[in-house]
């Protein structure tokens, strides 16, 4: 089949913080390739970074950036068999499912499918809502190549489409059991790689950034995650090899000195983020710099160890994440953090560690979880201060987000926890660098949402704070 794949515009708050390398595309696109299709890739945000909208939504106005759906449309060729969109946030339904209707008037003969977190966390909705023939739910590369391949939809498992008027879901989807074997290496040629390493997924503008996953899927089971939903609970890695063999090429060919990993569960097998680890130690930019990398969604704290910490060290680990979440063992336990038993004090172990080699640190917590009352806050509050005592740099506060189809919110909305009930209304992020108000979600016995806003302002006021958008953005 001939196959497009689109990246839609993003929303922000008011200006651009990030652009994407959309890596997610980059796999599929060199899955269907190996598969015999034709694929191209249309990103609309990198294709229009001065093109603005103001996007209305019930309770929020915010700014629409990329090209305008009229756009896009002239970039799909007239014979296209297969456009696919990717919708990488539940807050890209305000886009995807109105573009998903220009592109179905103008493409109505053309198979139309819709995947990414938004679809695989919200099927139904994202059926009803928007024109596409398909959604996907969870992993792409197999139910993607399937539907380019002509198979019956009937036996495509991890898929929702209308027949005779209902809607038909077909079950749990596969995921690729060997990616190292299955999958080939994302593809460079279709993407806008030039434009995407002068400015990282974290606001990086100084260096020339590469973004790599290592790894898909996380065996553990936090209330408050919804990434299983695409991935899945089975942790499944690239090996070593292939992933210096990655970052090699993109030195070569694009002259990368940073990495930004963007793994769940980079150091989850200490055995190959060692080698991973060394690897990198020996790599040099063209300019003949040494390479350096930073770890933005947080590595495993019950993982590092001092050798590790070393190695990650040596190999030049600038700046890592450790998603503590919570200073109270008891709103712990009711996250389901793994080992929330002895957490704490090995963060404190952990921290220390990174001190004595020179790693920059920085502590995720999260306040006003479904039972952090204000003497559990303030539990939260001191173990900062303990974090800060031990060598942390900065502390990361975010506010308890009851992420749809996760535990969290599941629990949010049978207690009538949600500050909005009509959810699907909602913006969940507009604005990755500064907090509003506005943005708090849920309203609890323990904490309202008033008082949620000011636990997250406390910590903003008392600590180095850091948050992910950086280096000259």
């Amino acid at each position: 089949m001939k196959i497009v794949l689109i990246a839609p515009p993003w929303i922000f708050k008011e200006k651009i913080e990030f652009v994407s390398q959309n890596l997610g595309l980059g796999y599929l696109a060199s899955f269907l390739e190996k598969h015999g299709h034709e694929v191209l890739i249309i990103d609309s945000l990198i294709e229009g970074l001065k093109t603005s909208s103001l996007l209305k939504t019930k309770y929020a106005e915010v700014l629409r950036w990329g090209l305008t759906d009229e756009e896009i449309i002239k970039l799909i060729p007239q014979d296209s068999e297969l456009i696919g969109i990717t919708a990488p946030f539940t807050d890209s339904r305000f886009i995807v499912n109105p573009l998903s209707k220009t592109i179905k008037d103008s493409f109505p003969n053309s198979i139309l499918v819709i995947g990414g977190i938004y679809p695989s966390t919200l099927p139904e909705e994202a059926i009803k809502l928007s024109n596409a023939d398909i959604v996907i739910v969870g992993e792409g590369e197999i139910p993607l190549s399937q539907i380019a391949d002509r198979k019956k939809w009937e036996e495509i498992k991890g898929i929702v489409f209308r027949k005779d008027g209902r809607i038909v879901k077909t079950g749990l989807g596969e995921t690729v059991p060997d990616i190292e074997n299955e999958i080939p290496m994302p593809s460079y040629d279709l993407r806008s790689m030039e434009r995407y390493i002068q400015w990282s997924p974290r606001g990086n503008k100084q260096d020339r950034t590469l973004s790599v996953v290592s790894s898909r899927g996380c065996p553990n089971k936090c209330r408050f995650c919804s990434i299983h939903n695409v991935y899945g609970r089975k942790w499944r890695a690239f090996s070593a090899e292939r992933i210096l063999k990655e970052i090699q090429i993109a030195i070569e060919r694009f002259d990368i000195n940073h990495i930004e990993f963007e793994d769940d569960n980079l150091t989850l097998k200490k055995d190959r983020a060692m080698a991973i680890f060394k690897g990198i130690s020996n790599l040099r930019s063209g300019k003949g710099e040494k390479i350096y990398w930073s770890a933005p969604n947080g590595l495993m704290i019950r993982s590092l160890d001092r050798e590790l910490i070393s190695a990650m060290k040596e190999s030049g680990a600038e700046l890592i994440y450790l998603p503590v979440e919570s200073g109270d063992p008891k709103i712990l336990k009711l996250m389901n953090k793994i080992g929330w038993q002895d957490h704490l004090q090995k963060t404190l172990k952990v921290i220390k560690n990174c001190k004595e080699v020179g790693i920059g640190t920085s502590a995720f917590i999260i306040v006003a979880y479904p039972g952090e009352d204000k003497k559990s806050f303030q539990k939260t509050f001191d173990f900062c201060k303990k974090m800060v005592d031990a060598g942390i740099d900065s502390i990361t506060p975010l506010v308890a987000t009851p992420y749809p189809n996760t535990e969290l919110y599941n629990l949010c909305e049978k207690n009538g926890w949600l500050v909005y009930p009509d959810m699907e209304n909602v913006l969940i992020y507009q604005r990755y660098s500064h907090f509003l108000p506005e943005f708090v979600q849920i309203n609890t016995p323990w904490c309202s949402k008033e008082e949620a806003f000011a636990r997250h302002q406390i910590m903003m006021e008392k600590f180095s704070t850091k948050h992910n958008v950086r280096k000259g953005a």
